[in-house]
């Protein structure tokens, strides 16, 4: 039996991220052929600045995922070739912040269909109203 505390290993995670992709709606998946999905510990100092600065006027947030990339209703035949948009999931933040592995399993989900908006290039604002 797992616990939150011991729950879960950076194997058994990136498992539950796979199994959340697997869960996607199959028209989702379709736009995520050029979105690497990776899964790190914790945001580093830039990319919370970065966000806390662009989003939150520098208040401290707490950081689930990221979406790092160009959305695609920005994108045109004339952009200039970029590197491919990367999903980011942390998982010892997204550990510190659930309470029970089924929580973990669900917010897992929750925030990876979070940074997929952006991707589709809604905002957070409009992420919120959807309840995501």
């Amino acid at each position: 039996m797992y616990t939150i505390k011991n729950f879960p290993t950076e194997e058994e995670f990136r498992k539950i991220v796979s199994e959340a992709i697997d869960r996607l709606p199959e028209d989702f998946k379709a736009y995520l052929e050029n979105v690497e999905i990776v899964v790190e510990d914790e945001p580093d100092s830039e990319q919370m600045q970065q966000i806390g600065e662009k989003y939150h006027g520098g208040k401290k947030i707490i950081l689930l995922g990221l979406y790092e990339g160009v959305p695609i209703n920005k994108k045109s035949v004339f952009s200039i070739p970029t590197l491919p948009a990367r999903i980011v999931l942390f998982r010892k933040t997204i550990k510190d912040y659930c309470s029970n592995r089924k929580e973990m399993i669900e917010q897992i989900y929750r925030t990876l269909l979070h940074e997929i908006g952006h991707h589709f290039g809604l905002s957070d604002k409009r992420l919120r109203e959807l309840g995501f």
